[in-house]
């Protein structure tokens, strides 16, 4: 076995929760991906860390100062979580009714835990992935139960048997 893949394995054994970052690709359209590669970098200024992979849809989105909205999500939206974690399902992202838009156009989905509004501040290309600093503006909690979607063993894990 190659360490790519036992660092793969390694990786499978630990739990992440699940989000969405939604925003506007370079032509202006709308596009999102589910992510579990996300922490907090910092209070002053509230930001996140985000890695999104260089060869989804979603990186001709990642540029410098690009609204997005993070989305946590709740353990009801494992839907729209495969929805936006499959390349095949790209066109069926927006196409039901998940999503609202803020005042900058940029989708979020209502139903999250959180949404944490953004702007990218930096971001790094390493490896195969993006290494993106979101600098947060505003946050909506939306949701008053502590149940986020968990991803574990290439699988969603039921939040109330962690606990």
């Amino acid at each position: 076995m190659t360490i790519t893949e036992d660092f793969r394995i390694a990786l499978t054994k630990l739990v992440y929760p699940v989000a969405i970052v939604s925003g506007l690709d370079s032509e202006n359209n709308s596009t999102a991906i589910t992510v579990s590669s996300l922490t907090s970098i910092s209070f002053e200024p509230p930001s996140l860390l985000v890695c999104i992979n260089k060869e989804s849809s979603f990186s001709s989105a990642i540029k410098k100062n690009n609204f997005t909205n993070i989305n946590l999500l709740h353990s009801s939206q494992k839907e729209i979580s495969t929805i936006c974690s499959n390349p095949n399902k790209k066109l069926e992202r927006f196409n039901n009714e998940f999503w609202s838009y803020d005042e900058n156009n940029i989708p979020y989905l209502e139903s999250s835990q959180s949404v944490l509004f953004s702007k990218i501040d930096s971001y790094r290309s390493y490896g195969t992935h993006y290494i993106v600093v979101m600098k947060i503006f505003k946050t909506q909690n939306l949701k008053d139960s502590f149940e986020p979607l968990m991803y574990g063993n290439q699988k969603y894990i039921d939040f109330s048997k962690l606990i």
